[in-house]
């Protein structure tokens, strides 16, 4: 329900404010927190507290991955990277459940979330390293749209 009303309601308002390359590093460290979170959670009623802040950043980079890789690509190309990014997306909710299940049964109950935090202190890295040396970024950063590439 939170990630419908961030993408429906927030993402809009947020973008207006605030730069979409620090929307998508703020979210992914939000998210990274928050699953580290999972894993120290005491009892079920803090897990529910600690994972609100997973569903408004998982909304928001939804939103913001599919805008930004629109604008990273030529205009003849945006069905097909969207369709990629599609085809990552549903192989995730196929493959992530998976690992949460036997990570569960094998290890623990905080085994996914610190499996989670891990993965996203790697996703963090590379999304701050990312954003900042991108040329196509720094279009973004000046509110300029990306080039085009001219074929001769």
């Amino acid at each position: 329900m939170l990630s419908v009303i961030v993408q429906g309601f927030l993402v809009g308002r947020l973008t207006n404010r605030f730069r979409e390359d620090l929307l998508i590093t703020v979210s992914v460290v939000l998210m990274g927190i928050s699953l580290l979170g999972w894993a120290l959670a005491p009892s079920v009623l803090w897990l529910y507290i600690i994972m609100t802040p997973t569903a408004l950043s998982g909304g928001l980079l939804n939103t913001l991955l599919s805008s930004t890789l629109t604008k990273a690509v030529a205009p003849q190309e945006i069905g097909g990277i969207l369709g990629l990014s599609a085809a990552v997306e549903s192989s995730t909710r196929i493959i992530a459940p998976l690992l949460g299940g036997v990570l569960l049964q094998q290890v623990g109950t905080w085994a996914p979330g610190i499996f989670g935090a891990v993965v996203m202190v790697g996703v963090s890295v590379y999304v701050f390293i990312t954003i900042y040396n991108n040329p196509i970024v720094a279009t973004f950063k000046q509110n300029k749209p990306a080039p085009v590439p001219v074929s001769d």
